[in-house]
């Protein structure tokens, strides 16, 4: 119950944290992709910690004053640190990839007749992945972006990608090129 009205003495620090957040991140790396695909057990093996000094914010706020509310949109900003015992996010790791396990998953449940098509559009998009796992940076998978190329001429390339690019999620790198990340909120 602390009065948060404009002009009010913790308004200020409620809007904007006035200290940084430690923020860790560990990531299971899976050590054997190929046989976890062919239904072998998965062998992970944690790596981290990725650190980050994050700091919070809340903007575009609104009060509401008939209901004594504030609407705002959080925003975090993430600022690498190289804390004793932190990696460097150069590491190269492998999980499962959440763009095409994601995409699938979705279009299996909400329309399943479209799986055919789903899939020429995964071969083309991602050049014909070798496997449902995603190697990449750490930094990239983060934050920084794994790329999705959306420069194909088949039909069903270019539909998925039509779907894509409306995403606010994912970043526009250029006309034909997003980055999908996991925590793809502003990092420095």
């Amino acid at each position: 119950m602390i009065n948060l009205k404009p002009g009010g003495e913790l308004r200020g620090m409620f809007l904007k944290v006035p200290f940084a957040l430690e923020f860790r991140v560990y990531i299971f790396n899976v050590t054997n992709p190929m046989e976890v695909q062919n239904g072998g057990k998965p062998s992970l093996k944690e790596v981290g910690p990725f650190c980050y000094a994050e700091w919070k914010e809340k903007v575009d706020v609104q009060d509401i004053e008939g209901e004594d509310a504030i609407l705002y949109n959080p925003k975090d900003t993430f600022i690498k640190q190289m804390w004793p015992g932190c990696l460097s996010g150069t590491e190269e790791v492998t999980i499962p990839h959440p763009m095409i396990l994601g995409v699938v998953n979705a279009v299996a449940i909400k329309k399943p007749g479209v799986l055919t098509l789903i899939n020429k559009a995964i071969k083309t998009i991602y050049s014909n992945p070798p496997s449902i796992f995603l190697t990449a940076k750490a930094n990239d998978i983060l934050f920084d972006g794994v790329i999705i190329n959306c420069d194909v001429k088949d039909f069903a390339g270019k539909a998925i990608c039509s779907q894509l690019k409306e995403s606010p999620a994912l970043r526009h790198v250029s006309e034909n090129e997003l980055a999908f990340s996991l925590l793809a909120p502003v990092s420095i």
